[in-house]
């Protein structure tokens, strides 16, 4: 689970399933402000454009966060996580079949 307060004053929490999720899904959490970013290249350009980290500086956090490990409860069962996989690779799979340009 992950607890901040951001600028504004608003408490943001985080929830270890919610975490899982995003996880299953392929996206990694932001150890600085919370959000959750598509893939090393996502949570790179946040740091460097949204933290003004260093290149080198934003691939460590990469690196870290594809590294970190989450807590398994029983909330959320292997078979719930798998089935967050399918979903997130049956979405890349519709994703990547639809067809480029504007349909009127």
């Amino acid at each position: 689970a992950d607890v901040r307060v951001a600028g504004d004053g608003t408490l943001v929490l985080t929830s270890v399933v919610h975490m899982q999720r995003q996880r299953a899904h392929g996206r990694l959490h932001c150890p600085e402000c919370g959000g959750f970013f598509a893939e090393s290249k996502g949570l790179r350009h946040h740091q460097q454009i949204k933290h003004k980290s260093s290149y080198e500086r934003a691939k460590e956090i990469v690196a870290e966060s594809c590294q970190s490990l989450i807590l398994f409860r029983e909330s959320v069962t292997a078979s719930v996580y798998a089935e967050w996989e399918a979903q997130a690779q049956e979405a890349l799979r519709s994703k990547s079949q639809h067809t480029v340009g504007l349909c009127a």
